[in-house]
């Protein structure tokens, strides 16, 4: 009975602990469900739709405990652009709260420190053996370079899959052409799943 009960212990803390967290397993924008109506131009030529629900699922967990302890929302978004001109993210859309105050997005690196590297008081814990400042995707590969323990080599390999997505998604400055869709990650500065509103500059 003894053996029964610390099983079922050990089976519970696995649920919350890195050696049994399963490994991240990549998220492709182009196939995930979007939020339809979020924002469309008056001439119905530029259509936003957003998915603020990217990290679903046990695999997930860990960015998404990472999102609600620093009140960041990493958002999946789809750019219909049939408008004939180019649109570039950071001179043509702008990202309102539902109270209507301006947002930014993060920067990339700041993204991807936001959503791997634990905070303290403020200051990234160095747990990779290197220190919060400097380049976060360095310091995510440092991490696979050092090796660590099998509990945290698990955390690794997630956090290297998960940079490489944000960056090879990113929708930080991208331009989007005429006549063609885009889908790609944001990371927002507001808590999980808060609803934004996105809109073309002067509409």
């Amino acid at each position: 009975m003894k053996q029964i009960a610390g099983i079922i212990v050990f089976a519970s803390a696995c649920l919350y602990t890195p050696a049994c967290t399963p490994i991240y397993r990549s998220i492709q924008p182009q196939r995930l469900t979007y939020e339809e109506g979020v924002y469309s131009s008056p001439d119905s030529t530029v259509r936003v739709s957003i998915n603020y629900h990217v990290l679903e699922g046990r695999r997930n967990k860990i960015f998404s405990n990472m999102e609600k302890k620093n009140n960041a929302n990493l958002v999946a978004i789809k750019i219909n652009n049939l408008s004939g001109r180019k649109l570039n993210m950071v001179q043509d859309f702008v990202f309102l709260t539902d109270k209507n105050d301006t947002i930014q997005p993060l920067p990339l690196e700041t993204a991807i420190k936001t959503l791997t590297v634990p905070i303290t008081r403020g200051k990234p814990v160095d747990d990779w053996g290197v220190g919060g400042e400097g380049n976060a995707w360095e310091a995510v590969k440092a991490s696979v370079i050092l090796g660590r323990a099998i509990s945290g080599s698990k955390k690794a390999i997630s956090d290297l899959r998960f940079a490489t997505d944000l960056e090879y998604n990113y929708l930080e400055s991208i331009t989007i052409p005429p006549n063609s869709t885009e889908a790609g990650f944001l990371v927002l500065p507001v808590k999980r799943a808060t609803f934004v509103k996105v809109k073309l500059k002067g509409q």
